[in-house]
């Protein structure tokens, strides 16, 4: 295991419980100090750096344009979507509307000549099944009768009398038609036209008003007609603001229409847009990509800091090494010098039976100079390799030849000996020995000497 600095100070700080905050500490520190050493000898790449940040800040722009013309384009495509819907609803009950407006019965009823109209015509048609409404007014603009399934005049018909009430002063013409759209008692929208009522060919003068109303959501519609509308519903102030006339006497209402022919809603208003906000939403959106753009980013550093790390660890994994390689290097050379020095080759020669055992395997004609402690290891070992080559031939003729004869010695035959012997019994053989003397050899050798 290898330890730095920082590894140290890192361990002292985790006994003491800041583990997280100094591993943190020491992998910034040791990150800075690789990318120095990556980085020696070059300038900081702040051209480089430059050059990113101003690429990155271009495709962060471009796409948040992208994104903003994107919310844009589907704006407009669901408003296109939600107005052809409303606009359709309305010229369906625009049909029956003008074909109630211009019955001569209810023309007849309105001046008093057919007083079972209602009874008759009215609960006869399946037209009300739908949850339709018919609100009929006077010429000043009273309402007269409201009729509906839950019946004449039903308390829940209030909202949308006034609500068509507020906008009659807007029929002129006896052509003229008016396109509404009401919240009903509970909050729920409904579309409707208001026309005159005038006889079958419009020649006679109106006699009052009808409104025909119709909910503008409703669940056998589906979510592919209702969803478009309730969006549509929920950008239109007038409907969802719990108090339009304040805001309008504040200026906050949009002067643009909802469409054209447009609409008008409570309180003899015409209905408007609010104004989309796309900066909210593109604001989301740009601040996503920018924090995945900045996390692209610090994965990249996180990599490039890992690898820098993984390098130094590497580094110091070898260092390490080479540390331990040269201290057994050291423990070699001073092993080896002692062994040199023992077989008589250092700068000091050996004293004693070392002494007197190196001169043996060395020979007096072949004793080399002896090698400084500086000798190259190279040198040492070839000086040492050669001195023990010759140190086993020396061992084995101290061993088995005779110094004075250089004949096999004592030791030599009793092994040879053995061997035959041992030989011979397991071959069933026989072994004869020769002897042979010299008389008198003992005084030869006290006269003359051995050499």
């Amino acid at each position: 295991m290898i330890l730095n600095h920082s590894s140290l100070g890192s361990l002292q700080s985790r006994r003491r419980g800041g583990a997280p905050l100094a591993c943190a500490i020491g992998f910034l520190r040791a990150w800075r100090k690789e990318e120095r050493r990556s980085l020696r000898g070059q300038s900081f790449p702040w051209g480089r750096l430059a050059t990113g940040s101003l690429v990155l800040a271009g495709l962060l722009g471009a796409d948040g344009w992208i994104r903003m013309d994107a919310l844009r384009a589907d704006y407009k495509a669901k408003l296109q979507q939600a107005k052809a819907i409303l606009q359709t609803s309305a010229d369906g009950i625009a049909r029956s509307t003008f074909d109630w407006a211009k019955w001569d019965s209810l023309y007849a009823w309105f001046g008093g000549q057919e007083p079972s109209f209602p009874d008759t015509d009215l609960e006869a048609t399946t037209l009300f099944d739908g949850g339709a409404r018919f609100l009929f007014f006077e010429t000043d603009g009273r309402p007269r009768l409201s009729y509906s399934r839950r019946g004449y005049n039903h308390p829940s018909d209030r909202a949308l009398l006034a609500c068509t009430q507020s906008n009659l002063g807007r029929l002129r013409s006896k052509r003229d038609r008016i396109q509404l759209i009401c919240t009903g008692a509970s909050g729920e929208p409904y579309v409707g036209v208001a026309t005159w009522i005038t006889n079958s060919d419009s020649t006679a003068p109106p006699r009052g008003s009808l409104a025909m109303l119709e909910p503008l959501i409703k669940p056998a519609f589906g979510p592919a007609y209702n969803e478009p509308l309730r969006w549509l519903l929920h950008r239109i102030p007038q409907l969802s603001s719990p108090q339009p006339a304040a805001q309008r006497r504040r200026g906050e209402l949009p002067a643009a229409p909802l469409m054209a022919p447009n609409f008008y809603g409570p309180e003899g208003a015409p209905l408007a847009l609010a104004q989309e906000q796309f900066q909210l939403p593109w604001s989301r959106q740009w601040l996503r990509d920018l924090l995945l753009g900045l996390g692209f980013g610090a994965g990249l550093l996180g990599v490039r800091a890992v690898m820098l790390m993984e390098r130094r660890r590497q580094l110091l994994i070898r260092r390490s090494i080479e540390r331990d390689s040269d201290r057994r290097l050291r423990q070699t050379s001073r092993e080896l010098d002692l062994l040199l020095a023992r077989m008589g080759m250092g700068p000091i020669g050996p004293e004693g039976e070392e002494g007197v055992m190196a001169r043996l395997i060395e020979g007096e004609s072949e004793q080399a100079p002896p090698l400084v402690a500086a000798a190259p290891m190279e040198q040492k070992l070839e000086r040492l390799t050669s001195r023990f080559q010759r140190f086993l031939e020396r061992a084995r003729n101290l061993a088995l030849l005779d110094p004075l004869t250089q004949l096999p010695n004592r030791r030599y035959f009793i092994e040879q000996m053995q061997r035959q012997v041992e030989r011979c019994r397991s071959q069933q053989q026989r072994l004869a020995i020769l002897f042979v003397d010299v008389d008198k050899f003992k005084n030869i050798n006290d006269s003359y000497g051995h050499a």
